[in-house]
C-alpha cells in the first residue's frame, strides 16, 4: 500500500512538477514587479503627494494585476521556455534509448493549412458560443483578464499571444505532460486530462472551458503529425485569428447580436468537425526507419 502511493506521488511530481516550476517563476516575476513599480512610485513626487501610503499601495497593486500582468506573463513565458525545453529534450533522450519513440516523415504543407482551418474554426466556434450563451457576459474574472490581454497594443499582443505563449505552453502541456500522460494511461484519457488541466491552468470559467476544448484538439493533432510544431501552430493561428479580430473589427457582424453569434459560433464547429475528418482521412503519415524507433 505504502509502495503504491509513492508511485502514484513519482507520477503527479514527475507530471506536475514542470507547472509548478512555471507558477515560481511567475511569482518571482511578479515580485520583481512590484519591486520595479514601487520604486517609480517612490520617485513619483506627484504620487507621493496625491494620496497617503496606504493608497499607493493599492495604486501598485492594481497595476500588477492590471496592464503590467501581461508583461509579468510575458516574462514568465520566456523565462520558462529554456527550462521546458530542457526537460522536453531530456524526455526523449530517455525515450530514445528505451526504443519507445519513431521517427516519421514530415507533414506536407497542405497538410498543415488543415491545422490552420480547425484553428481558425476552433476560434470562432469556442469564442462565440461562449458568448452567444452570456458566460463570457457574466464572467467578470474572463471581463479582466480580456481587457488586459488587449491594453497592450496589436505588436506586443503578436508577441506575446501569438509567438511566445504557445511555444511555452505546448512545451508544458503537449510536450511534457500529455506525452508523460501516455507512459501511464491510453492516448485518448492523456488527451482528456491533459486538456482538462489545460483549461484549469486559465483561471476563469469562460477560459476553462475554450481552453479544455481547444487543449484536447491541439493534443489530437499532436498524436497526428508527431510533432510539437503542430500543435504551436495551432494555438499560434487561433491566437492570432483571436488578436486580428479584436483589434481591427474584422468580422463584427458576428457580434450584432446574440443570434449572430450563435450562428457563427455553430459554423466555427462545423469548419472544426470537416478539418478533423480530413486530418483523419489524410494525414497518414509513414515511419522513417521502423528499425530505430527514434523519433524526431
Amino acid at each position: 500500500m505504502e509502495e503504491n502511493r509513492d508511485n502514484w506521488l513519482k507520477i503527479a511530481w514527475r507530471l506536475f512538477y514542470p507547472l509548478l516550476l512555471y507558477l515560481g517563476i511567475q511569482f518571482v516575476a511578479a515580485m520583481v514587479g512590484s519591486v520595479i513599480l514601487t520604486i517609480v512610485v517612490l520617485m513619483d513626487g506627484s504620487l507621493l503627494e496625491a494620496g497617503s501610503m496606504t493608497e499607493q499601495i493599492i495604486y501598485i497593486e492594481s497595476l500588477v494585476v492590471g496592464p503590467a500582468s501581461y508583461y509579468i506573463t510575458l516574462a514568465t513565458n520566456v523565462l520558462t521556455i529554456p527550462f521546458a525545453w530542457l526537460f522536453y529534450r531530456g524526455d526523449k533522450k530517455k525515450r530514445v534509448a528505451l526504443g519507445q519513440e519513431i521517427a516519421y516523415n514530415g507533414a506536407s504543407f497542405m497538410e498543415y493549412v488543415l491545422i490552420a482551418m480547425v484553428a481558425f474554426g476552433a476560434c470562432i466556434g469556442g469564442n462565440n458560443i461562449l458568448l452567444g450563451i452570456g458566460l463570457a457576459q457574466i464572467d467578470t474574472a474572463y471581463q479582466e483578464v480580456s481587457q488586459t490581454l488587449y491594453s497592450t497594443g496589436i505588436w506586443m499582443e503578436l508577441l506575446g499571444t501569438v509567438i511566445v505563449a504557445p511555444v511555452c505552453e505546448e512545451l508544458l502541456f503537449r510536450g511534457l505532460m500529455y506525452k508523460r500522460m501516455k507512459e501511464y494511461m491510453t492516448p485518448g484519457t492523456a488527451m482528456l486530462l491533459s486538456a482538462l488541466a489545460f483549461g484549469f491552468f486559465h483561471g476563469n470559467m469562460t477560459q476553462m472551458v475554450y481552453s479544455a476544448i481547444l487543449g484536447f484538439l491541439m493534443a489530437y493533432v499532436y498524436e497526428k503529425y508527431h510533432n510539437l510544431f503542430a500543435p504551436v501552430l495551432f494555438h499560434a493561428v487561433a491566437n492570432l485569428f483571436s488578436v486580428v479580430v479584436t483589434e481591427t473589427g474584422l468580422l463584427d457582424f458576428m457580434y450584432s447580436s446574440r443570434p449572430m453569434m450563435l450562428i457563427s459560433g455553430v459554423l466555427g464547429v462545423v469548419v472544426v468537425v470537416v478539418g478533423v475528418r480530413m486530418i483523419r482521412d489524410t494525414v497518414k503519415l509513414e515511419p522513417k526507419d521502423p528499425v530505430s524507433r527514434v523519433e524526431l
